[in-house]
């Protein structure tokens, strides 16, 4: 408000330098120049009235903006709205060079003289409104006749305008000032401390396209700038967290793997053990015995006990790559007989899909930890009472069409569907990342989709997936060169 006031005062004494100064001249010249200098004040307020009118008009509606034509009536000067494409209530109607010069941006000033011998001077400050209609700032202030032998007379008059004229000025300027400077460098001020502050959040929002506007523009811009940064770098560290946490996941389950090796070693000895006492106590009993009879369920279920700790170590040793013809659906089985306990532990169902035996060249261990990775994946992410389908088929090149198709390769093609919540589409391209897991805290580490997509490739062949949200997921394998028996 401080600028405003300056602005205004500076202002305010330059017109009153000018009219008083031009006051203080003779009257005859005052006569003289009368006319002119009513001209020019009318033009330089017309063009603040205008300006104003227009910007108040976009900033606050048409009965704002009129209603400052309203307040700035004062003195001698008339002012009021006149539209451009019909006729105004009062006055006469405008000649067509008049009305073409308004619509082409000029300012019109007309001398109208009445029938008492007053005249009256006009000037029409052309504004195009924000819906495209012209209309124009009219300004109005009646002549009087002066004569020579009337000094006294004509100097007050001359003082009465100066002091009116001063006046209008001095409210429009203050007025103006207010809006055009005073309230938007307040606002500029509290979105610099707001900034200061760390408060990144409310754009300012200025109508005016000047120079505090454009300022107004570019500090939004920067706070936009400096919060994509902010949030860029707050990614950017929970991102480097996670990974670490992950790593330290990872970690953990190799240790839980060495420390589960070492278990299922020790226990195959007592286990070796239990088989043989049962077999003792078998021979020593006739069959239809109690003792029979329980000695051989003891030794079918230590059986069961010692082929699931050799299936387990034998999944987890780390071993180099041997292929041989396996059985597909066997394989299968097998595979699915490691993870039946998880799936059981969530209500789930686990199926195998297709038809025949077929045999294909493989390495079994690689393979079923493929399989078992996409499993486990589907369970943890189907609800309850879902069901998870395995399936295998031998067909072409499915990436051949047409008759090439048909003499193309044989492809193994294995899958995985379940019945889980889905992946979103743009989350698809990333699923096979490292350490990319959208799973809880506990549930994943982000590497069993990588890890198969590495054996399948390593078998020359390659991993799709399909999914739909709320409908599931589907992995597919394709495992080149084989042939089916």
């Amino acid at each position: 408000m401080r600028l405003t006031l300056e602005i205004s005062l500076a202002l305010g004494i330059a017109i009153l330098v000018v009219l008083t100064g031009a006051a203080a001249i003779g009257v005859e010249r005052e006569l003289r120049l009368m006319e002119s200098d009513l001209t020019r004040d009318h033009v330089l307020l017309g063009a603040q009235l205008a300006s104003a009118v227009a910007r108040l008009w976009k900033a606050a509606g048409p009965e704002e903006a009129l209603a400052l034509l309203d307040e700035s009536n004062a003195g001698n000067v008339l002012a009021r709205w006149r539209w451009l494409d019909e006729d105004h209530p009062i006055g006469p109607r405008l000649a067509p060079s008049e009305a073409k010069r308004l619509r082409r941006g000029d300012t019109v000033t007309l001398s109208l003289r009445a029938g008492d011998g007053t005249e009256t001077r006009q000037t029409l400050v052309p504004v195009r409104t924000p819906d495209g209609r012209w209309g124009a700032v009219e300004l109005q202030e009646r002549l009087l006749h002066l004569q020579k032998d009337l000094w006294g007379r004509e100097i007050k008059k001359a003082a009465l305008t100066v002091g009116a004229a001063a006046a209008v000025s001095g409210v429009l300027a203050v007025a103006l000032g207010a809006f055009l400077v005073g309230k938007p460098v307040r606002m500029l001020v509290e979105k610099a401390r707001r900034i200061g502050a760390g408060d990144l959040t409310g754009d300012i929002v200025l109508g005016q396209r000047d120079e505090l506007g454009e300022l107004a523009r570019e500090m939004n811009t920067m706070g936009q700038k400096l919060a994509a940064t902010r949030e860029r770098a707050e990614q950017e560290a929970s991102e480097r967290i996670s990974a670490l946490e992950q790593l330290r996941h990872a970690d953990r389950l190799t240790t839980i793997g060495k420390l589960a090796s070492g278990i299922g070693h020790e226990l195959g000895t007592p286990l070796a053990i239990v088989n043989g006492r049962a077999e003792l106590i078998l021979d020593a009993y006739q069959a239809g015995t109690a003792a029979h009879y329980n000695a051989s369920i003891i030794l079918d279920q230590a059986r069961k006990m010692a082929s699931t700790i050799r299936q387990f170590l034998d999944f987890a040793r780390r071993r180099h790559a041997q292929r041989a013809r396996h059985d597909v659906r066997r394989l299968l089985e097998q595979t699915l007989g490691l993870l039946s306990t998880l799936a059981d532990r969530r209500g789930l169902s686990l199926a195998i899909d297709g038809c025949g035996t077929p045999e294909w060249d493989l390495d079994q261990f690689q393979i079923q930890q493929a399989v078992a990775n996409l499993v486990i994946n589907g369970i943890q992410a189907t609800p309850p009472g879902g069901r998870l389908a395995i399936g295998y088929e031998v067909r072409p090149d499915p990436r051949l069409d047409g008759p090439t198709r048909a003499e193309g390769d044989s492809f193994l093609h294995l899958y995985v569907s379940d019945e889980g919540t889905g992946i979103p589409t743009e989350l698809l391209e990333r699923v096979f990342e490292p350490f990319f897991t959208t799973k809880e805290v506990g549930e994943g580490t982000g590497l069993g989709l990588s890890i198969a997509q590495g054996i399948v490739r390593d078998h020359g062949g390659w991993i799709d997936v399909e999914s739909e949200l709320g409908k599931g997921s589907s992995f597919s394998i394709w495992l080149p060169k084989g042939e089916a028996v």
